[in-house]
């Protein structure tokens, strides 16, 4: 349980999701801004 390599590659898993999900949620924001502004 305690092995730092196995812990180490969690960790970058997790920070890896943790990215694509926030890159992700941004293009959506984007897009919507995108729409709001061609809507005017």
């Amino acid at each position: 349980m305690g092995d730092p390599i196995r812990r180490g590659l969690v960790f970058l898993l997790e920070n890896i999701r943790a990215g694509v999900s926030y890159i992700k949620s941004a293009q959506f924001i984007e897009l919507i801004c995108i729409r709001l502004l061609n809507l005017k």
